[in-house]
């Protein structure tokens, strides 16, 4: 079960790992896959950002590697 930001629940369609590559770093993720009508392709967590030494940029709405 996943809620959404609105507190909406949903089950997840399934689960797929791929292999992201940014720059010279390459790290398998698993995605979780839901039905949504989000504003987004992908969320990525804290842990992941700055695994991969991103900075991320609220004001420029990008992260940078």
């Amino acid at each position: 079960m996943i809620s959404d930001y609105a507190g909406k629940s949903s089950h997840p369609e399934g689960m797929i790992l791929l292999d992201v590559q940014i720059g010279s770093v390459k790290r398998t993720t698993m995605f979780i896959v839901t039905l949504s009508k989000a504003n987004f392709n992908v969320l990525l967590g804290r842990e992941w950002i700055h695994g991969v030494g991103a900075v991320p940029s609220t004001v420029h709405q990008k992260i940078f590697f």
